[in-house]
C-alpha cells in the first residue's frame, strides 16, 4: 500500500503516530521516575536497618573484646548469597581491623559510595559508618550492600514497558490506517460525485449505508445536490425566459461593458441602427453617437457607477448604418450582482421617429396658428395698454394733486399756527402803543387846557414833558417788536408760501422761525437752545428749511414732551466743507427702533384720532431728500430722546 503524504489518511496517521510516541515517552519516562524514586526510598530503608543491625551486632563485643563472638555475628550476616549485605568490615577507634566478613583483604575495600543513584548504577552500595555504643563512639564500620536485585527489577520494567509501548504504537498504526484507508475511500467517493456533479451529472448520488457521519453527511449531500440540481433547473429556465424575452422585446436592448462594448444586444438594436446582427461588435458604441451626446454619455455613466444615480433618460438622434438619423428615446441603468460589485451597463433604445415627426407637424401648425393669435393679442394688448396708460397717468396726476394738496394743507395748517402765535406775541406791543397813546393824550389835553387857564407852570410842564416822553419811548420800543414779529413772520410766509431760492443767513432763518413758534414754544414750557453760529451762508431754499423745523419742533412738542418735566430743543449746525450738518435733538419720549422705518411713511401717526395727519415727518424726509438733496439719518430709542442728523448741500444743486 502507496502512502501519498498529501492524503488525509497519512496526515492522520502521522499526527496519531506522534501523538502516541509522545505520550508514550512521557509515560514510560514517568514510570521509570517513580521507581527509581520507590527504590531509592527502599535502598534507603534497607540501609538504615542494616546500619542498626550491624551496630547492635559489632559494638558490644567491640567494646568488650569479644571479637570471636563479633566475627560469627558477621559471618551469619554475610552469607554466601549477593543479596543484602555482602560484605562488612569492622575497625576500633585506633583504626584497625578487628573483623571482616565477606572480602578477602580490607586494604582493598572501595571508597564509600556519594550517593544512592551511583550506588543504584553499579552493584553494590559501599558505607562508612560510625560504632557507637550508649552514645559513646567506639569505632568505625565499612559494609557493601547489594542493589543488584533493584536494578535487575529497573530494567525489567524498563524492557518490558518499552515492549507495551512499541507493540500499542504498531497496534495503534495498524487500526488508524484501517480507519484512514474507509475514511478516504469514502472521501474518494464524495470526490468522485462531486466532480461529476460539477460536470454536470447532477443525477449522480452518494451511497448512504449505515448510520454514522458518513452516512448522515452522505444523506446531507445527495439532498444538497437535488437542491442544486433544481435551483439549476430553474436558473435554466428563467435564462431562457430572460432571453426569449430580451430577443423578441418591441425595443432595442444591449448590455454595454465599462470600456463601450457591445455584450449583449438584440435584433430590434440592430434594425434601429440599421445594421446586421453580428456586425454591432466591430462598429463600436459611440460610432452611431453624435459628439456632443458621447461626451453627455460618458458622463451620466460616471454618475451611475459613483451612486448619484439609478437611472437616466434622455432623447436623441443616432447615426444610422446607412447614415440616415433616428431619434431614439434612450434609458441607461446601471446592473450590479448581490454584492453591490457593478457588472455592466444595461441601454433600452426606444424608436421614436414617427413620435418626433408628429411632434415637428403639429409644432409647425401650432407656430402658425400660434403667430396669428400672437399677432391678435399683441394688439389687443397694445390697445390695453395704451388704455392702461392714460388712466395709470390720470390716477397719478390726481394722486399727486391729492397729495399737494394734503401737503398744501399741512403747510397753511402750520401757517395757521404761526399766524395765531404772532397775532397773540402782536398783542402786548400793540396793548402798550394804545395805552401809551392814550395816555399821552390825556397829559396833552390836561396840559392843553391848563394853558387856555394860563395856569401853566415850569414843574407841570416839565412833568408833562417827561410823561409824553416816557410814553413814546415806549410806543417807539413796542412798534419795534411789532415791526420785528411782522417782518419775521413776513419773510416765513413768504418762503413757506413762494418757496422761493435765495441766500440766506441759517441762523437769521432759524431764529426768524423760533420767533413765530415762541408762543407755542412757550406755552408747552419748551425751552428751544439754538447753538448755530452766525456767518452761515446757504444758498438754498429757506422755506423748506423752515417747514422742516416748524414740523419738527411741533412734534416735540405733541410727541416728544407730553408728561415731561424740563423739555428742551437743542439746534445745532457745523460746515462741513461744500455741507452743512445740522443736527436737532431733544430730550422727549424717544422713537423705539422698530418703527424708525415707518417714521417717515405717510399717513403714518400715533395720534390719528387726535387730529394727527401723520404727514409732519413724511414732509420733512421728502424735503430734505427731494428738494435740498441732502441726507437724513434717525437716532433714538424709548425713553432716550430723539436725534437728527442731516446733511444738506451749502448751495443746493
Amino acid at each position: 500500500m502507496r502512502f501519498n503524504p498529501y492524503s488525509l489518511r497519512f496526515k492522520l496517521l502521522l499526527a496519531s503516530t506522534l501523538v502516541e510516541t509522545i505520550m508514550l515517552s512521557f509515560l514510560l519516562f514517568n514510570a521509570t521516575r517513580l521507581i527509581d524514586n520507590a527504590m531509592l526510598a527502599s535502598t534507603e530503608a534497607a540501609l538504615k536497618q542494616a546500619v542498626t543491625m550491624l551496630n547492635v551486632a559489632t559494638a558490644p563485643y567491640l567494646v568488650q573484646g569479644d571479637y570471636a563472638t563479633m566475627q560469627d555475628n558477621l559471618n551469619e550476616i554475610v552469607g554466601n548469597t549477593d543479596q543484602g549485605v555482602v560484605y562488612v568490615v569492622v575497625r576500633n577507634t585506633a583504626a584497625r581491623i578487628v573483623a571482616k566478613a565477606g572480602v578477602a583483604d580490607a586494604k582493598l575495600l572501595p571508597a564509600a559510595s556519594r550517593s544512592l543513584n551511583e550506588a543504584l548504577a553499579g552493584a553494590v552500595l559501599h558505607v562508612e559508618r560510625p560504632l557507637s555504643l550508649a552514645g559513646q563512639h567506639v569505632g568505625t564500620l565499612n559494609f557493601g550492600l547489594s542493589t543488584k536485585i533493584i536494578a535487575q527489577a529497573k530494567g525489567t520494567v524498563f524492557e518490558q514497558s518499552s515492549l507495551i509501548a512499541i507493540a500499542e504504537i504498531g497496534l495503534t498504526f495498524v487500526l488508524l490506517s484501517a480507519l484512514g484507508y474507509w475514511l478516504t475511500r469514502n472521501l474518494g467517493r464524495f470526490v468522485e460525485i462531486s466532480r461529476a456533479i460539477a460536470d454536470g451529472h447532477y443525477e449522480q448520488r452518494l451511497p448512504e449505508r449505515g448510520h454514522d457521519e458518513v452516512a448522515s453527511l452522505a444523506r446531507n449531500f445527495n439532498r444538497m445536490v437535488a437542491a442544486v440540481a433544481s435551483k439549476i433547473g430553474q436558473l435554466h429556465a428563467s435564462e431562457h425566459e430572460f432571453r426569449s424575452l430580451f430577443e423578441q422585446a418591441a425595443v432595442g436592448l444591449a448590455h454595454i461593458g465599462f470600456a463601450g462594448e457591445w455584450l449583449r444586444y438584440n435584433h430590434t438594436l440592430c434594425e434601429i441602427l440599421g445594421y446586421e446582427y453580428g456586425e454591432m461588435e466591430a462598429a463600436g458604441l459611440y460610432s452611431v453617437w453624435p459628439a456632443d451626446d458621447a461626451a453627455s454619455d460618458a458622463l451620466a455613466r460616471e454618475e451611475l457607477l459613483a451612486g448619484g444615480r439609478s437611472h437616466y433618460v434622455t432623447e436623441l438622434r443616432l447615426r444610422r448604418n446607412d447614415a440616415q438619423m433616428v431619434w431614439v428615446r434612450l434609458t441607461v441603468s446601471l446592473f450590479r450582482q448581490e454584492s453591490g460589485e457593478a457588472k455592466y451597463f444595461v441601454y433600452v433604445m426606444q424608436d421614436i421617429s414617427a413620435a418626433k415627426q408628429a411632434e415637428l407637424d403639429l409644432a409647425r401648425y401650432l407656430e402658425r396658428d400660434l403667430e396669428n393669435k400672437i399677432l391678435e393679442r399683441t394688439e389687443q394688448l397694445r390697445e390695453l395698454n395704451e388704455q392702461l396708460e392714460v388712466r395709470v397717468e390720470a390716477r397719478t396726476h390726481e394722486l399727486r394733486l391729492a397729495m399737494d394738496q394734503i401737503v398744501e394743507s399741512e403747510k397753511l395748517a402750520s401757517l395757521g399756527q404761526i399766524v395765531a402765535g404772532v397775532a397773540h406775541e402782536l398783542n402786548t406791543p400793540i396793548g402798550n402803543v394804545i395805552l401809551m397813546s392814550t395816555t399821552i393824550d390825556e397829559k396833552i389835553a390836561d396840559l392843553s387846557k391848563a394853558l387856555r387857564l394860563e395856569k401853566v407852570s415850569r414843574l407841570m410842564l416839565s412833568g408833562a414833558v417827561a410823561d409824553i416822553q416816557h410814553g413814546n419811548s415806549i410806543i417807539i420800543r413796542s412798534a419795534r417788536l411789532a415791526s420785528e414779529l411782522i417782518e419775521s413772520f413776513k419773510r416765513v410766509a413768504v418762503d413757506q408760501t413762494s418757496h422761493r431760492r435765495r441766500q440766506f443767513d441759517l441762523r437769521v432763518t432759524l431764529e426768524d422761525i423760533l420767533n413765530t413758534l415762541s408762543t407755542l414754544t412757550r406755552h408747552a414750557r419748551v425751552t428751544v437752545e439754538l447753538k448755530v453760529p452766525p456767518g452761515i451762508r446757504m444758498d438754498s431754499f429757506p422755506g423748506h428749511l423752515e417747514q422742516i423745523f416748524n414740523n419738527l419742533i411741533v412734534n416735540s412738542i405733541k410727541h416728544g414732551f407730553p408728561g415731561k418735566e424740563n423739555a428742551r430743543i437743542t439746534i445745532d449746525a457745523s460746515v462741513q466743507t461744500d455741507w452743512i450738518e445740522i443736527i436737532y435733538q431733544d430730550n422727549g419720549h424717544g422713537i423705539e427702533k422698530r418703527l424708525h422705518r415707518k417714521v417717515f411713511e405717510p399717513f403714518y401717526t400715533t395720534q390719528m384720532a387726535q387730529g394727527g395727519s401723520g404727514l409732519g415727518m413724511y414732509i420733512v424726509h421728502n424735503l430734505i431728500y427731494g428738494v435740498l438733496k441732502g441726507s437724513l439719518k434717525l437716532e433714538s430709542d424709548k425713553e432716550q430722546g430723539l436725534r437728527l442728523i442731516f446733511h444738506v448741500p451749502a448751495t443746493t444743486p
